[in-house]
């Protein structure tokens, strides 16, 4: 096996043959012939795209098959290219249709941009034009017939590239978004076989499934139906030898500045579980009657059937009044024996009532984990409304809350259900405890959502962490999170944070884990040497600044606003394109028609005026609602992408807020949409000296080899305005 790698490797050396996933576009070198039609947009769409990858130590084989359809009644000549990105090793590049087999002809840059310029001209698609500058394979096809299926089979090799501590291999998916419409059915799969122990299996950008325990052979999955496919296919590949692993990968935005990822896992035949205490506090007001009440009941059954044997659990009903499941042993956990009577008591409660929140969870954590300190303590609490009895001053709710929770060591788990619960209080608990918070509609399933939560955090591995990251030549910002961390057997811990400088890192990793013979609880140190590269990962910068914008709003609302993070959370929603309340404001300012219906945050209707001042630092800022609808979906959005993996749940958790609408991130710039000029919009554009240029023009091409980043902007179509190098342009079709 090592014999045939070896030549395998010499044979990417020497032939460095080119590929990656293509794209099928209609074009005609031959327009004389008949009957062909050159069409203005895209017939092709794809039905299938199913991929195989065999990894083997630091060689990946492909296997693709795609399945498209010409969707037109004309006869369609097609070009299928392979856009490269550059320092791609490929090679053995085949591809067959119907038996036939292929060559593709390798273009160099100059001679890929007048061929994608070409095509572009006939097409009058500006939105290839983001591959120029790039190589590419081009393959001529026989011309489809009307309505015509056809099955193309590629394979080829790819080396393994290395970033940071991660193996990291790239999968273009993102050209097919140049097809009509999205992709039917997709699924990439895989396995990797190394004679090293394969710790772990992610990727920053798409959601996979995956065997999680290491193991020398792992496979790994990513299957969706009708996608849009907005970015490439990341896989990260981690290998490891000790108890803990820690992975260090950073994306090099500028020189010397950037941030970076690190993602610290176990090794699960030589770790044991924590015991933890655990705390069920539900909310049994009158609002609660009916499904809610039956589902949170459920959801408390859910846990309690699924605590460890070593573990300990409370239980807390509460409205005007607390109800604990035995009175005169509030303070004291329960052993697991008395789980079937826990139970029993529990359907055996209704509710009604008014809701004492601040009582509540004074119990619940003070009370319950008295001379507990030292131990893992959770708390689950759940409720769906305000404090409607005793003390009522949520900013004292929420300070007696949290030092509470710091005082006792314990993380709050906390669910808000429905319009009415106060965002603040519940963001701030989860954030200042080490814990979460999650929103549930009204119509949403409360046991689904609690079931899922404690079936990641039911095992908890090391506790009490502490990271310490130090360079002689690097400095290190913005560590996120950064209290209260743990690592659980199915829910990894991942941390991002920023730096400056270059060179090496001592990463210092200190907690307490369980001792393997049952004997307690033992101290964990490891040091981990980690360099700082000048790869570009720009996934991880999206993932970070998600957190950044989640503490800067968490903040705000704690401590009130602060013109240094008012600015600094617009600034970070403009350069990665996350929506916040202040963005969600000023695009709503600037929207016309389309979301006519939508409150701005502030609960007022949003002007029907496309004003970009209201992007300026004077523009007035928006209240930050803690209640009602607006609020609630802010802050379910909020923390959706904190607790995001991937950027495509970054992208999903975008979908559950209004403040998308209209709005669009391109490579730092914002734009609006413009129903009025049917255009995009960017937010830096001003209606002084604008040059006018017309799409698909001499002066058109001319500007984008003089512009190389505008290129990036062209998927907005043939109409919008931008605004590069202090010049406004509007792009007219």
């Amino acid at each position: 096996m090592r014999k045939y790698l070896f030549w395998l490797l010499a044979l990417i050396t020497l032939s460095a043959l080119l590929s990656a996933n293509g794209v099928m576009i209609p074009y005609s070198e031959r327009i004389d012939l008949q009957p062909v039609v050159v069409f203005p947009r895209n017939p092709v769409s794809m039905l299938e795209h199913l991929v195989h990858i065999d990894i083997n130590e630091d060689i990946a084989k492909f296997s693709i098959r795609e399945v498209f359809y010409n969707e037109s009644n004309a006869k369609v000549e097609v070009v299928y290219l392979f856009p490269l990105p550059d320092q791609t090793v490929i090679t053995d590049f085949k591809m067959a249709v119907n038996g036939v087999v292929y060559e593709g002809t390798i273009m160099e840059k100059d001679e890929a941009r007048l061929l994608y310029e070409s095509y572009v001209r006939q097409q009058r698609d500006p939105a290839l034009l983001e591959y120029i500058g790039q190589r590419m394979i081009r393959i001529r096809l026989f011309p489809f017939a009307p309505f015509e299926k056809r099955e193309i089979e590629v394979e080829y090799y790819q080396e393994v590239d290395k970033t940071g501590d991660y193996h990291k291999l790239v999968y273009p998916l993102k050209i097919d978004s140049l097809l009509k419409g999205n992709i039917g059915r997709i699924k990439i799969e895989g396995v990797i076989h190394s004679q090293r122990l394969v710790y772990t299996v992610n990727s920053p950008t798409h959601t996979l499934a995956f065997t999680p325990q290491p193991q020398e052979a792992v496979s790994f999955v990513y299957a969706e139906e009708n996608l849009f496919p907005s970015q490439d296919f990341v896989l990260f590949i981690g290998y490891g030898e000790r108890r803990y692993e820690a992975y260090f990968v950073n994306d090099e935005e500028e020189p010397e500045i950037g941030t970076f990822m690190l993602d610290i896992l176990p090794y699960y035949p030589d770790v044991g579980t924590l015991q933890k205490s655990v705390m069920v506090v539900l909310d049994k007001s009158g609002s609660m009657y009916g499904t809610k009440y039956a589902q949170a009941l459920a959801a408390a059954q859910f846990i309690l059937e699924r605590l460890n044997q070593e573990d300990r659990f409370g239980l807390l009903l509460f409205n005007d009044k607390m109800t604990p499941f035995r009175k005169e042993l509030l303070t004291t956990l329960y052993d697991q024996k008395d789980t079937p009577d826990a139970l029993k008591w529990l359907k055996g409660s209704s509710a009604g009532g008014t809701t004492d929140i601040h009582e509540a969870l004074r119990l619940g954590t003070l009370s319950a984990f008295t001379n507990h300190e030292d131990e893992n303590n959770y708390v689950i609490f759940l409720t769906d409304g305000q404090p409607t009895s005793g003390i009522l001053n949520i900013s004292k709710i929420t300070s007696d809350a949290i030092g509470w929770a710091k005082a006792t060591g314990a993380k709050l788990f906390v669910f808000g259900v429905g319009y009415d619960v106060n965002t603040g209080l519940l963001d701030l608990l989860a954030q200042e405890s080490g814990g979460m918070a999650f929103y549930v509609e009204e119509k949403e399933n409360i046991e689904a959502k609690v079931s899922q939560l404690f079936a990641n955090v039911s095992n908890p591995l090391m506790t009490d962490i502490q990271v310490e990251i130090a360079g002689e030549n690097a400095q290190i910002t913005d560590l996120l999170p950064s209290r209260n961390l743990t690592i659980y057997k199915d829910f990894p811990l991942k941390l991002f944070g920023r730096y400056t400088g270059h060179g090496e890192l001592q990463i210092r990793i200190t907690g307490k884990i369980a001792a393997l013979d049952g004997s307690g609880v033992i101290a964990f140190e490891q040091i981990y040497p980690v360099t700082l590269s000048e790869h570009s990962n720009p996934y991880i910068s999206k993932l970070w600044a998600s957190r950044r914008i989640s503490e800067l709003l968490n903040h705000i609302k704690l401590n009130g606003e602060t013109v240094e993070a008012r600015e600094e959370i617009v600034r970070l929603s403009k350069k990665y394109g996350i929506p916040t309340p202040y963005t969600s404001y000023l695009i709503l300012e600037g929207v016309t028609g389309q979301d006519k219906d939508i409150e701005s945050v502030d609960g007022t209707v949003p002007k029907i005026l496309f004003d970009m001042r209201a992007f300026s630092s004077a523009a007035p800022a928006p209240t930050l609602s803690q209640t009602g609808q607006g609020a609630f979906e802010a802050s379910k959005m909020q923390n959706l992408m904190v607790q995001s993996m991937t950027t495509e749940e970054l992208e999903k958790a975008y979908g559950t807020g209004a403040s998308a609408k209209g709005y669009r991130n391109l490579y730092g710039k914002v734009f609006l949409f413009d129903e009025a000029e049917n255009a995009w919009v960017d937010t830096d554009f001003r209606e002084e000296g604008v040059v006018e240029v017309k799409a698909f023009s001499d002066e058109y091409f001319d500007l984008i080899r003089r512009l190389p980043e505008l290129k990036h902007y062209l998927g907005l179509g043939t109409n919008f305005k931008i605004q590069l190098e202090g010049i406004n342009y509007r792009f007219k079709e």
